[in-house]
């Protein structure tokens, strides 16, 4: 079975974000994109960060994934985390993921990129990194 294209991926999470945001309070705190850039590693890295929306609520508020992609012929490394505030139920923490992710396309084309809201962080590199709620 062939994965959804990014593409894809981006306009169920849009129809998500603009039913959630309705009622939702939660507001981007901050982004930053990479300066490099691989669009080709990218793509593959946004579907993959796509899935911690429905992983961080049902495991304890936090998740780490890890993978590597063949991209022009080279492997390259990638992990990604995504948290909710602890205080939040499920359903909050989705819409919160689901906000962070929408606004992590604009780094698509980069090689790493994070979103803080208000309740909820998500980040992905080409390198390991540390991350503390």
């Amino acid at each position: 079975m062939e994965a959804p294209s990014f593409r894809k991926v981006m306009i169920v999470m849009a129809l998500i974000f603009a039913c959630q945001r309705k009622s939702s309070s939660e507001e981007v705190l901050e982004r930053f994109c990479s300066n490099s850039v691989n669009p080709e590693y990218s793509a593959q890295v946004m579907s993959e960060t796509a899935s911690l929306i429905n992983s961080v609520p049902n495991n304890k508020y936090s998740y780490l994934i890890w993978n590597s992609f063949n991209v022009n012929g080279r492997t390259m490394p990638f992990w990604a985390h995504g948290a909710c505030n602890g205080q939040v139920d499920a359903g909050t923490c989705q819409g919160c993921l689901t906000l962070a992710l929408y606004h992590l396309n604009t780094c698509l084309g980069k090689i790493g990129g994070h979103v803080k809201a208000t309740n909820c962080r998500l980040r992905y590199e080409s390198y390991k990194f540390d991350f503390i709620w």
